[in-house]
């Protein structure tokens, strides 16, 4: 079915696409480089609270100015006294890649990618697909926006 755009749903698409690029151009962009000792990686249980009582571990770096998840693969690699090079974004101030410095290779926080890339991503093509397409898309384009607006809370806190 065809539909026609009044202004508000203009505007809150509008709103919406542009919140999706800031946070997406801020995942992208080089941010700032650092470089820091690694002070302390701690080690917590997450429990699942499920009736088969399973558990994963989740691993934090913690520098002089910075926490942030890393995967176990590093967490085990690390030793003593190591340098980490990080990039921190600039609006956000969150952690985009991480590097220990004996093999440079950059890694990604799973949650990261999640929320600066693939959320936004895929609420850019709901909206424009809905736009552009004039389809009656409201239960989807509702669903994403309220995951934009809950990605981008959880950014700024």
């Amino acid at each position: 079915m065809n539909k026609k755009f009044t202004s508000i749903q203009k505007l809150i698409y509008g709103l919406c696409a542009l919140g999706a690029l800031i946070i997406i151009i801020d995942f992208l962009s080089p941010g700032e480089l650092k470089t820091e000792k690694i002070i302390d990686i701690q080690k917590e249980k997450e429990n699942y609270n499920n009736a088969a009582g399973n558990y994963h571990y989740s691993y934090e770096v913690l520098t002089s100015s910075s926490r942030f998840s890393v995967s176990e693969e590093i967490a085990k690699k690390v030793k003593g006294n190591e340098e980490i090079e990080f990039a921190t974004s600039f609006i956000f101030k969150e952690v985009n890649w991480y590097s220990i410095q004996e093999n440079r290779e950059k890694n990604i926080d799973s949650l990261r990618l999640a929320s600066g890339l693939l959320v936004p991503l895929i609420t850019l093509i709901i909206l424009g697909f809905s736009f552009f397409r004039n389809k009656e898309l409201s239960t989807l384009v509702f669903i994403v926006q309220l995951l934009l607006l809950a990605d981008l809370i959880y950014l700024i806190l």
